[in-house]
C-alpha cells in the first residue's frame, strides 16, 4: 500500500494535481480514490488498443503501431516520457498544435491521454492516423514521377500554409518528418506533414519572433534540429527568427523531391546502377550544397516555375523569402493550363447557317392590350434616360412640369462628370407642382 501511494503521489505531482495532505488512513484512501478515477478515465480508451510493434524512436518519444479492438483499424501511438511538470506543459503544446488541423496534407490527430509508463514514469500518449514510411526513404527506394512531384509539392505547401495561418512555427520540417501513404485501391501515393514535437507558437503581436534555442513554454532545440541539413541558417539565432525558417526548410525538401525524380538532376549525373547508400549520399551532398550556397546548381534541369520558386525559398535573407501562401499561389498559377484559342470559322459557315429547329414566332398582341415592358439593364451615360423611359412606359409620371415647359426623355441632357466649381448664387427655380403619389 505504501509503495502504491508513493507512485500515485509521484503521478499527481507530475500532473500538477494539488491536494490537502491527510495524516490519517481515511484521507489517504480518498486521495487514492480520486487519482484512480482520473487514471481510469484515461486508461478506458487505451485498454482497447493492442500494441503491435515499434515503428520508430526519436528524441521526444517512441512511436508504436496499435490495433483497436473496437473498429479493427490500425493506428499509431506516440509515447512521450514525462519526468516533470514542465515536460508535461511542453508535451501539451505539441498536442494543442497538432489538434488544430483536419486536412489531408497533415497527419491525422485522434486523441491524447496520460498513463503510467512501464518503468514507473508517466507517459503522454498521442493517438494518430497510421501513415506510411518517411519521405526520405521513399525518395531512395522508389523515386517519384513528375506528376507525383507536382502533387507532393502542392500538398506540402498547403500543409505549411495551414500551420503558419495558426501562427505556428514547425521548426523541424524535413523529409524525415514528412510521410508517404499509398492508397490501397489505386496505389496513388500522397504526402503528409507530421511530428510537431518542436513546434512553437508566435505571440499575438505583429512582427513577433522567437529568440535563441530555448524559448519559454516551447521545447528546446537540440543538436539534431540545429544541425539538420534542412534547417535554416538563422534557426536558433539570438537575433530572432520566425516562420521564414520553415519556408527555407520546405524549399530544401522540395529540392530533394524534384532532384530525386531524375528529371531535375544534373545532365552529367548518371544514377543507373548506383546503390541506395550511394544515392543517399549523393542526394545529401546536393542538398547541403544548396543550403551552403543558398542557390540552386546552374545545371539543375527542373521545370522553370519550380526552379524559380525554390530559388526564392532558399534565399539567405529571411525577409526576401516568400510566405507559404505566396509559394502555394505561385505553384498553382504556374501549372494552370492556358485556354485553347478557338479555331477560325470561315465566313461562308456564318452566312449559310440555318437552325436545326424552326423557332415559332410569338403571337401578336391583341388590340388595346397593354404590353409588358421589357426590362433592360442600362449602362454608361444613359442611366437617367433609360430610367425616365421606363417610367414613361409604365405611365407613372415622376413629376408634372409647368405648362410652359415640356420635359421628355429625349430632351434631357446626358449626365457628365462632376467638376468642382466655386459656389455661385443659384438661379430662381421654376415652379414645379408636387409629385403625384
Amino acid at each position: 500500500f505504501h509503495s502504491r501511494y508513493q507512485r500515485m503521489r509521484k503521478i499527481k505531482s507530475i500532473l500538477g494535481i494539488h491536494y490537502i495532505r491527510k495524516r490519517n488512513a481515511a484521507g489517504r484512501l480518498r486521495v487514492l480514490f480520486l487519482v484512480a478515477l482520473l487514471l481510469r478515465a484515461s486508461m478506458d480508451f487505451s485498454i482497447h488498443l493492442e500494441c503491435d510493434k515499434l515503428l520508430g524512436a526519436g528524441t521526444s518519444g517512441k512511436v508504436y503501431r496499435v490495433a483497436s479492438s473496437i473498429d479493427g483499424c490500425s493506428y499509431a501511438v506516440k509515447r512521450i516520457q514525462l519526468r516533470s511538470a514542465e515536460e508535461l506543459e511542453v508535451a501539451k503544446l505539441e498536442v494543442s498544435c497538432h489538434s488544430l488541423f483536419r486536412r489531408a496534407s497533415v497527419v491525422g490527430y485522434r486523441y491524447a491521454w496520460v498513463e503510467p509508463g512501464s518503468d514507473g514514469e508517466t507517459d503522454l500518449c498521442i493517438l494518430l492516423d497510421l501513415v506510411g514510411g518517411e519521405l526520405w526513404d521513399a525518395l531512395l527506394e522508389q523515386p517519384p514521377s513528375p506528376a507525383e512531384c507536382a502533387s507532393w509539392s502542392s500538398a506540402l505547401l498547403d500543409a505549411l500554409a495551414a500551420v503558419h495561418e495558426e501562427r505556428i512555427v514547425h521548426r523541424d520540417l524535413s523529409p524525415w518528418n514528412c510521410f508517404i501513404s499509398t492508397a490501397g485501391a489505386t496505389g496513388t501515393r500522397s504526402i503528409q506533414l507530421g511530428d510537431f514535437g518542436l513546434a512553437a507558437r508566435l505571440p499575438q503581436v505583429a512582427g513577433a519572433v522567437l529568440c535563441g534555442a530555448e524559448q519559454p513554454g516551447c521545447p528546446p532545440l537540440d543538436e539534431s534540429a540545429l544541425g539538420s541539413p534542412f534547417s535554416a541558417p538563422e534557426l536558433g539565432s539570438s537575433e530572432g527568427y520566425a516562420q521564414p525558417v520553415d519556408v527555407f526548410s520546405c524549399g530544401l525538401a522540395l529540392f530533394s523531391i524534384w532532384d530525386a525524380c531524375g528529371a531535375a538532376r544534373e545532365a552529367d549525373d548518371d544514377a543507373d546502377g548506383v546503390e541506395e547508400l550511394g544515392r543517399s549520399e549523393a542526394l545529401m551532398e546536393r542538398v547541403e550544397a544548396v543550403k551552403r550556397e543558398c542557390k540552386l546548381p546552374s545545371s539543375w534541369l527542373a521545370p522553370v516555375h519550380v526552379a524559380n520558386l525554390i530559388a526564392r525559398m532558399v534565399q539567405r535573407d529571411p525577409t526576401r523569402r516568400p510566405t507559404a501562401v505566396e509559394c502555394l499561389a505561385a505553384l498553382h498559377l504556374a501549372v494552370v493550363t492556358p485556354p485553347v484559342a478557338p479555331a477560325s470559322v470561315p465566313a461562308t459557315a456564318l452566312t449559310n447557317f440555318k437552325p436545326a429547329v424552326a423557332l415559332e414566332a410569338s403571337p401578336p398582341h391583341p388590340e388595346g392590350a397593354r404590353r409588358k415592358p421589357v426590362r433592360r439593364r442600362p449602362g454608361g451615360l444613359s442611366v437617367t434616360r433609360a430610367l425616365l423611359t421606363r417610367l414613361a412606359e409604365c405611365r407613372r409620371p415622376l413629376f408634372r412640369a409647368s405648362s410652359t415647359s415640356s420635359v421628355t426623355p429625349e430632351s434631357l441632357p446626358l449626365p457628365t462628370a462632376h467638376v468642382a466649381e466655386p459656389p455661385k448664387s443659384a438661379p430662381p427655380a421654376e415652379s414645379v407642382e408636387p409629385m403625384e403619389c
